[in-house]
């Protein structure tokens, strides 16, 4: 009884040490993220709490886009994502995998950058859809992952929700 009350303690210690580190670094990470999905952004600011909606803007203060985060379920877990949009534009212009856990050198791909930088220009006009085996022909069309087709469907999918619930957001 003793040791488990000691290992109890202990642990609880722990956490409360790590669970600002935890945050400090989480928060880093979502800096990094906005800066990489607006890379005409030089600084930014919350613009929707709710819904956690970012505006960049550029050297001259002028707006750039919006980031903000999507999340959804995938193959194993939870997927976590940064969207930017330039406003001007209306293209995605970056994404960003911040979390996931799917299946390592399978779904896990998901976070490459050849992946990724599929979804930069996509327009915002029309639903992004992923195709098997053969290379996209359509604007609005990625190469899903071979071997990993619900990963792809489940980024595709988060994606294009989150994208029209920002879209249904009064400026």
């Amino acid at each position: 009884m003793g040791i488990g009350f000691f290992s109890a303690f202990f642990l609880s210690l722990m956490a409360d040490y790590a669970y600002p580190l935890i945050e400090k670094n989480r928060e880093a990470r979502l800096r990094k993220s906005i800066y990489t999905v607006l890379p005409e952004t030089k600084t930014y600011h919350l613009v929707n709490n709710e819904n956690n909606i970012y505006k960049g803007l550029n050297k001259d203060s002028i707006g750039t886009g919006y980031a903000f985060v999507a999340e959804g379920g995938g193959y194993q877990g939870i997927i976590k994502i940064m969207i930017g949009i330039d406003i001007l534009k209306k293209k995605i212009s970056g994404l960003k995998i911040l979390e996931n856990v799917e299946t390592p050198g399978l779904g896990s791909k998901i976070s490459s950058d050849k992946f990724q930088n599929q979804f930069i220009g996509k327009l915002l006009n029309k639903p992004i859809e992923y195709i098997l085996n053969k290379n996209p022909q359509a604007p609005f069309e990625i190469q899903a992952i071979t071997g990993a087709t619900i990963s792809t469907r489940a980024v595709v999918n988060i994606v294009n929700k989150r994208i029209q619930e920002v879209k249904s957001i009064p400026e």
